[in-house]
């Protein structure tokens, strides 16, 4: 996933990544600009009910709750769009 993630040049945009299957372990990989991801890297644990860590941009972890994904997906637009109308 990380190869994924820098080849997408995250550091300029978004990446949401869920790979796994509802009954045995399944991953996560946001990207994204790393003064955003201190934000949103919180709140998109809570949402998954995962365990991630972030690092330069990359915040990555397993999930418990993939039922979820959509939430998060809801989440970056709210925040682009928010973030967008300020600039």
């Amino acid at each position: 996933m990380n190869i994924v993630a820098n080849e997408n040049g995250s550091e300029d945009s978004f990446l949401f990544l869920i790979m796994g299957d509802e009954k045995g372990a399944t991953f996560f990989l946001l990207a994204g600009p790393p003064e955003t991801m201190e934000t949103l890297e919180p709140r998109v644990d809570e949402v998954l009910e995962g365990k991630g860590v972030g690092k330069k941009g990359c915040f990555q972890g397993k999930v418990t709750n993939t039922s979820q994904q959509s939430e998060v997906i809801s989440l970056l637009q709210n925040y682009i769009s928010t973030h967008s109308a300020r600039k």
